[in-house]
């Protein structure tokens, strides 16, 4: 699991009580977060609609924007016009990191670490976690790739075996 091995790494380096990567679905409408991490425990699958402006998700998808807060009651309103007064899941954090995946023209999604604790992050932080977003978006798209391979690999074995089928009640079958 690419998230559970990217929040060990993570939690190693910095302080990431919370932790999540979110991918925007294949048809663009929201940003699904699988396995997000809270004090080492995963919390449910939850994801953020991308027509929901109100969300650092969602602002930091569209806008290909950095945001780092490092005391979110102070500061969030620079990046929303209200600030959620509740967390999707878990609770609301004090200081967070969110970073865009992908490029300008191949958005993925995001991946963010966030702490009950204010001024938790420094420039530091946020270059270990620019690093380290470059490799999950090489880990993303490898997965993507594999997935796209097996599928070709099963509609070709899938079409050799039609062919087969068609081919034995056409020909007649060989005397031994």
């Amino acid at each position: 699991n690419i998230i559970e091995m990217v929040y060990q790494y993570v939690n190693q380096l910095m302080d990431a009580e919370v932790f999540a990567i979110g991918i925007v679905n294949a048809d663009g409408t929201k940003i699904d977060f699988y396995g997000t991490k809270e004090s080492e425990k995963t919390l449910p699958y939850h994801f953020d609609e991308l027509k929901n402006e109100n969300q650092l998700s969602v602002y930091c998808y569209k806008t290909f924007e950095t945001i780092i807060l490092r005391d979110y009651d102070t500061e969030i309103s620079k990046y929303l016009s209200v600030a959620p007064r509740t967390a999707a899941v878990g609770e609301i954090t004090k200081s967070l990191i969110y970073l865009p995946l992908g490029t300008l023209d191949k958005k993925i999604g995001v991946i963010t670490v966030q702490s009950f604790s204010q001024n938790a992050y420094t420039d530091y932080h946020l270059n270990i976690l620019r690093n380290i977003a470059v490799y999950t978006e090489i880990a993303l798209e490898n997965a993507d790739s594999y997935q796209q391979i097996n599928k070709q690999h099963d509609e070709i074995k899938s079409s050799l075996n039609y062919a087969s089928t068609i081919q034995n009640a056409i020909l007649p079958a060989q005397k031994s």
